[in-house]
């Protein structure tokens, strides 16, 4: 596991051990109307729509957003990496939007509340030049309406 990231967030020296592990003060930033964030931790199989179970933690936490703000209403984009067809992509982007918009709603989420759309390959985070680069452009965002 590459902790490189976590080192560059965290300090090592402000760590508090407490009988549940340790607690970390891990900086925030404001989220901004419009402004996308990435859901890191939703998981589909490859080529699918589906939600694997990797994706619950995540997905409650969202759901606990949504239910803590009535007047909160989103966005959900799926996005891949360039691999297989245009056309195919854009389908499979927006049958994962709509994987995640689906769950809300079945966990009593307000269908008015949300929206969706499938982005394909059309806004990459990074070039799609390497395997790890695909992995970051694969992804489900968040914009607050």
């Amino acid at each position: 596991m590459d902790i490189s990231f976590i080192q560059r967030i965290i300090r090592w020296d402000k760590l508090v051990k407490n009988e549940d592990g340790f607690l970390v003060d891990v900086p925030m930033r404001p989220i901004k109307q419009g402004a996308p964030f990435v859901l890191e931790n939703i998981f589909f199989d490859s080529d699918k729509s589906i939600l694997k179970k990797e994706s619950l933690t995540e997905l409650t936490k969202l759901l606990e957003i949504l239910n803590n703000n009535e007047a909160l209403r989103i966005e959900l984009g799926g996005h891949t990496d360039s691999d297989g067809n245009d056309e195919h992509n854009l389908q499979l982007s927006d049958n994962r939007a709509k994987a995640v918009v689906d769950w809300l709603i079945e966990k009593g989420v307000d269908k008015a509340k949300l929206q969706y759309k499938g982005y394909g390959e059309s806004k990459p985070r990074v070039e799609n030049d390497t395997p790890q680069n695909k992995a970051l452009n694969r992804r489900t965002e968040v914009i607050i309406l």
